[in-house]
């Protein structure tokens, strides 16, 4: 009697497609790490200030998950090569446009997942900004679009922080 590897309903299944779907899971999940590392993470703050003091376009981009998951699931699908469309017969006119369409549609159909599991499981604002790296002002605006109510708190701790500020 066999070893059952797989669930029942994966019985009767391809494993190519099985294999396809693996490969699209792990390197969505690939993606996500990366970019929420380089778009987050503290150690690598140094880096994105560094970035944006001298392009402030660039810096917001370093600094937004999202953004930084597109250029990562493009050099991740140039490294795996995963192949979304295999099946595809493309014209013999055309054989180069086959391999450029599977290069976009396995990218982005990395990105997309990888921005599934950066909003379900990272908790990624939908900016794709996390609030600490944000400017005050930023996050004043969002808080009172939210809760207008909180004006008066801010205030207070605006003054507080200023009293502080002056006591240094």
């Amino acid at each position: 009697m066999g070893v059952k590897l797989l669930p029942s309903f994966w019985v009767g299944v391809n494993r190519d497609l099985l294999h396809l779907l693996t490969e699209w899971l792990v390197l969505s999940v690939v993606v996500w790490a990366v970019s929420t590392t380089i778009a987050r993470a503290r150690v690598l703050r140094p880096l994105r200030l560094w970035v944006k003091r001298r392009s402030d376009y660039l810096g917001e981009g370093l600094s937004c998950q999202y953004c930084v998951s597109h250029w990562v699931a493009f050099l991740v699908t140039l490294l795996f090569q995963p192949r979304l469309l295999p099946a595809a017969v493309w014209p013999a006119s055309q054989p180069w446009l086959l391999p450029l369409a599977d290069y976009f549609a396995s990218a982005f159909a990395i990105i997309g997942l990888s921005a599934l599991i950066a909003r379900n499981l990272g908790k990624t604002p939908p900016d794709g900004i996390h609030p600490d790296q944000k400017e005050w002002t930023q996050v004043r605006e969002e808080v009172l679009n939210i809760a207008p109510e909180m004006e008066p708190v801010l205030q207070i701790a605006e003054e507080k922080l200023a009293e502080e500020k002056l006591k240094e």
